[in-house]
């Protein structure tokens, strides 16, 4: 199934960032840039609507107000980061939020995971293989070769981060943050986490599954 996202910002720049990147992860993309042209544009074939709050005409609030009955859900991207207006956000029905400027890999994450959370035919495949090692998403199960994988939750979750998001390189703050590590010391607690995950892996196959780049982060090896 392919998903419809439509992104509202008035600054060109960001939907053209925006709309390149979901169309390299397979997305159709519908653009807008103000309230009205948005409220125009919206109809049954969106699953997901990116909505700035700034934006002329009618304002990101406003335009959610309109949208409360269609239940399409909404992430909030804005350079507005202040508790009143996150809380206004999610009380106008806002599925997430992310303050501007962001990581274009971690609002792909965003809307991958609201989208698996809406549909029952998941966006996300349940089982992959890469290689020789199978990843049961639903099960949270690693084998290669048929050999199960003794993972921690914590380091199955690294490997899902990255195995779903193969096309970039995710840094030691970003894993950190989307793994939610917060209760496990500083971010140097990935470079651990990273070396029990090839350790373990190791012991079934000599391919190598998380590249290194140094300076940059780690990314899935397809």
């Amino acid at each position: 199934m392919t998903y419809n996202i439509m992104i509202v910002d008035d600054e060109e720049s960001i939907v053209s960032f925006i709309k390149d990147s979901l169309n390299l992860e397979g997305f159709n993309t519908i653009v807008a840039y103000n309230g009205r042209e948005a409220i125009e544009k919206i109809d049954d074939s969106i699953h997901l609507i990116v909505l700035d709050i700034k934006i002329p005409y009618m304002d990101g609030f406003s335009v959610a107000k309109h949208l409360s009955s269609t239940h399409i859900p909404i992430i909030f991207l804005t350079a507005k980061d202040s508790l009143e207006t996150r809380l206004k956000c999610f009380s106008l029905g806002a599925k997430d939020y992310l303050s501007k400027p962001f990581y274009m890999e971690e609002l792909i994450i965003r809307i991958k995971n609201i989208l698996n959370q809406q549909n029952d035919n998941n966006y996300i495949q349940n089982i992959r293989t890469f290689k020789d090692l199978t990843i049961d998403y639903d099960a949270f199960k690693i084998t290669i070769n048929g050999n199960p994988i003794n993972l921690t939750r914590k380091e199955f979750e690294i490997i899902k981060l990255l195995s779903l998001n193969s096309n970039y390189y995710f840094s030691k703050d970003q894993i950190y943050d989307l793994v939610n590590l917060n209760k496990q010391g500083n971010t140097q607690v990935i470079s651990e986490h990273i070396r029990k995950i090839r350790k373990k892996l190791s012991e079934y196959s000599d391919d190598e599954y998380i590249d290194t780049k140094w300076g940059v982060g780690y990314r899935w090896l397809v």
